[in-house]
């Protein structure tokens, strides 16, 4: 299995040039070492996407769970989130430094770990249990983890 952690490293190197010829070669290194449905899960989150375009599942997460969710696993308050949306205006960056001194609990995150559960929160009827599902994900992932989770939930990516 794939560690999520290595995913995100991958997609930081993307992010962090301007150069294309190095985007490239970072996708290529960390492609080429996938099994096949790795790489169409890692694919997916690298289009910002919880699912395939021609799948019509949705998450149906709105604002109120995930911010709920954020401030539980952060132990953070509201007016620490408006601060960091000033500061950002991005969610994925609010939830990063959020989370930052708030060590992940349970084990690191697997790419079929972040699959598993959007599809289980895809699955999922009514609110609360989404936000239990979403609370289970956000809880076993480090801040840099929890940049591109809530990038990919909220649609900011």
């Amino acid at each position: 299995m794939t560690s999520f952690a290595d995913w995100v490293s991958t997609a930081d190197a993307v992010r962090g040039t301007p150069k294309k010829l190095e985007k490239h070669a970072a996708l290529a290194r960390y492609l080429g070492g996938l099994s096949d449905p790795e790489l169409i899960a890692a694919a997916r989150l690298f289009a910002g996407a919880p699912f395939p375009r021609r799948d019509e599942r949705v998450l149906a997460l709105g604002w109120a769970a995930l911010s709920d969710v954020l401030l539980e696993r952060s132990r953070k308050g509201g007016n620490d989130m408006a601060a960091s949306y000033q500061r950002h205006a991005d969610l994925g960056d609010v939830a990063a430094e959020l989370i930052d001194a708030s060590a992940p609990s349970g084990p690191p995150l697997q790419l079929e770990d972040v699959a598993k559960a959007f599809d289980a929160i895809a699955a999922a009827r009514g609110v609360a249990p989404k936000r239990e599902i979403l609370r289970d994900l956000l809880a076993r992932a480090t801040a840099d983890e929890a940049r591109y989770l809530v990038k990919i939930v909220s649609g900011e990516t």
